[in-house]
């Protein structure tokens, strides 16, 4: 195995510990309190961070979610940094690491109670992020990793 697939692997990793955080989650949604486990559909991964449920009782998912969350934005962390280090300009370079580094500083403090601000603080580093590597996807004529990166930001937006 190389090290260049280490953030794959640890992305894979955390997206799985995730799925098993939700499996501990006691349950309740903002629109139903009562029901039962996670539900996909109606929570957000953040409730995951809660220290109680939306039904009250104490969240044992938070214990897997955490970990998890710390272990994605690590893996993200190390990608943005990587892609930096390989391309070719400064500017893309910069834009990348300090960017991408940066967003996923503060995408991990959302599990802290200051959730709000970190997420307004790390979405628009992100879209920095994106935005950089399509311009290096651009102007490395890469038009398939474009056209792709192209609809994931809007998907996203």
């Amino acid at each position: 195995m190389r090290t260049r697939h280490l953030p794959l692997i640890g992305i894979v990793l955390a997206v799985c510990l995730l799925g098993v955080a939700t499996t501990f989650y006691p349950g309740g949604t903002a629109d139903s309190p009562s029901s039962v486990g996670y539900n996909w559909a109606q929570n957000f991964i953040s409730t995951l961070f809660a220290p109680t449920a939306h039904n009250g009782a104490p969240n044992q998912a938070r214990l897997v979610a955490i970990p998890a969350m710390f272990l994605l934005c690590l893996s993200l962390g190390a990608l943005f940094w990587s892609i930096g280090r390989h391309s070719g300009s400064r500017a893309h370079r910069k834009g990348i690491e300090i960017a991408g580094v940066g967003a996923m500083v503060y995408a991990f403090l959302v599990v802290t109670p200051m959730h709000n601000l970190m997420i307004n603080i790390a979405l628009p580093l992100a879209l920095v992020t994106l935005l950089t590597i399509l311009h290096l996807l651009y102007t490395g004529r890469r038009w398939r990793l474009l056209s792709s990166g192209v609809v994931c930001v809007a998907l996203l937006l």
